[in-house]
């Protein structure tokens, strides 16, 4: 059986192992890995034309486009 120290000295690298994989799990979630959002170039029904869209069946975005 390991004594107290040893144990102590486990539970302590297991929790810091703990925060360093979920500090870099938030790291790399938060910033999506670097991609950028692109910016919008929709303003109106016009600058829709010659674009793909999709729409739910049975809805109004169906219905009208």
């Amino acid at each position: 059986m390991m004594n107290t120290k040893k144990l102590s000295t486990f539970k302590r690298l297991f929790m810091l192992s703990v925060v360093l994989v979920l500090s870099l799990a938030s790291t790399l979630t938060l910033t999506a890995c670097g991609s950028k959002i692109p910016e919008n170039t929709v303003f109106s029904v016009d600058d829709l034309a010659g674009k793909s869209v999709g729409v739910q069946l049975g809805t109004t975005g169906d219905i009208y486009v």
